[in-house]
């Protein structure tokens, strides 16, 4: 489920009331896609975003309802603080580079623990990725 931008700080709010109101069974985090090629969300600059929660299949027709995923995503996990999110995904892009991988979308991230569960911005977790090419295919067999 994807919903368009309606302004940072209203979008989340009103896609849990969404959900609410629709009867709709969550499925997993809360996803924010990044439209911001120059990381200004790190800046206090503006940018566009798209938030979303995966849902349990429905029925619904809405246009707040769609499909997103169906593609190969490079991520890594961050423990702590919201603020060093910039050298996360500095090193992530480093990482993706070094395996000759090319990134193909918008990076995102999803909460997995933050301000909702605890009070603690040392412990929050954040999944951070990049959709990415098919990797080429690895050759398998038993060779350690």
């Amino acid at each position: 489920m994807k919903l368009a931008s309606w302004g940072k700080q209203r979008a989340n709010i009103a896609l849990n009331a969404f959900i609410r109101k629709q009867h709709l069974q969550l499925a997993g985090p809360l996803t924010i896609v990044f439209f911001d090629e120059e990381n200004l969300r790190f800046q206090g600059g503006d940018y566009e975003v798209e938030m979303f929660y995966p849902i349990e299949e429905t029925d619904l027709q809405h246009p707040m309802v769609s499909s997103y995923g169906g593609h190969w995503v490079f991520t890594t996990l961050h423990l702590g603080d919201y603020t060093e999110l910039p050298d996360v995904f500095d090193r992530l892009r480093k990482r993706i580079a070094e395996q000759h991988l090319v990134i193909t979308g918008q990076p995102f991230e999803q909460y997995l623990v933050d301000y909702l569960y605890l009070n603690n911005k040392d412990s929050f977790l954040t999944r951070v990725g990049f959709p990415i090419q098919s990797p080429p295919k690895v050759k398998q067999g038993n060779e350690l």
